[in-house]
């Protein structure tokens, strides 16, 4: 017995069913826009992205979604560039940032990606759209973490030496010095083997504070690693990088209360002066480490010689 011939119509709107149905349980916003502007088609990501509806955004102008520029004939822009020359700033190649705009005003940091609708005419336009805000979160931290210090949060040798740089050209234009104060715990060691790295660790946060808190908004406080930090400040005179030694070497030798531990560290400070001693960012924090051994070794007591009593 012969199959009944399919339904042409029947046939149709079942595919348009399914193809709602993937539309609406994609992860990524789908809107098409005809060259007018106008939005024909929203589907559930897009409404979850934007704060609107279905029913209240299909037939109003793209604009509404996007901020700046964007808004003010953005689209009727890129639409004649395409028209004219069949090519598009946008169109077709692949995600731009763009900075969206919530129903409630407040902007959205989204990816886009336009492409034409084959054989419509004019064309109409299909943008998918995706939060961006986890993947700029997420670089962001990347970006923070290859130039700060994973235990204090302060800048890593990457970060200090470049820091130094801009001091340092800052500083020829106003006269000025770069300190680089180089800056090594005291009895840092012994608190570390005998009560742990949990202590230690919180010791280093405890130095790293107070040193930030004791210094100016413009000067940095870097750490090298261990129980080894860095501050760059721009100064008057040698003097004064003296009296920054001085406040350090106060802050880190405080009382240190972690649980029931009260602890005592010190600090030993080597100074180098740019352009003075040096005018390259690595070589002067060199210089300073230089000169934080040799205070370190004048603090130290000397040894009796051998055979005295």
């Amino acid at each position: 017995m012969a199959s009944e011939p399919a339904d042409p119509a029947r046939a149709l709107a079942e595919s348009e069913t399914r193809l709602r149905a993937v539309l609406e349980n994609i992860a990524d916003g789908v809107v098409t826009i005809r060259a007018d502007g106008t939005i024909e088609l929203w589907n559930r990501a897009a409404a979850e992205l934007f704060g609107w509806s279905a029913a209240e955004i299909v037939g109003r102008n793209v604009s509404l979604l996007v901020t700046g520029t964007e808004s003010h004939g953005g689209h009727e822009g890129h639409v004649r560039r395409y028209l004219d020359t069949g090519e598009g700033r946008i169109i077709g190649k692949g995600p731009r940032a763009l900075v969206g705009r919530h129903r409630s005003g407040a902007p959205i940091p989204i990816d886009v990606a336009v492409s034409v609708v084959p054989g419509t005419a004019p064309p109409t336009f299909i943008a998918t759209l995706r939060d961006a805000s986890v993947r700029r979160r997420t670089e962001d931290e990347l970006r923070h973490l290859a130039t700060h210090d994973a235990l204090t949060g302060l800048p890593n040798r990457t970060l200090l030496l470049d820091r130094i740089g801009h001091a340092l050209a800052t500083a020829r234009r106003s006269a000025e010095r770069v300190a680089v104060l180089f800056v090594d715990l005291d009895r840092f060691k012994p608190i570390n083997d005998a009560l742990g790295h949990d202590v230690g660790d919180r010791v280093l946060q405890e130095i790293a504070r107070r040193f930030e808190h004791g210094l100016r908004a413009s000067d940095t406080v870097a750490r090298l690693g261990g129980d080894e930090f860095v501050v760059v400040a721009r100064v008057g005179c040698p003097e004064d990088a003296a009296t920054i030694a001085a406040k350090l070497e106060r802050a880190a030798s405080a009382p240190v209360r972690i649980g029931e531990h009260v602890l005592q560290v010190g600090a030993s400070t080597g100074i180098a002066l740019g352009p003075d001693d040096a005018t390259a960012p690595a070589e002067l924090v060199r210089r300073a480490d230089a000169a934080m051994y040799q205070c370190k070794r004048a603090r130290r007591p000397s040894l009796p010689a051998a055979g005295a009593p």
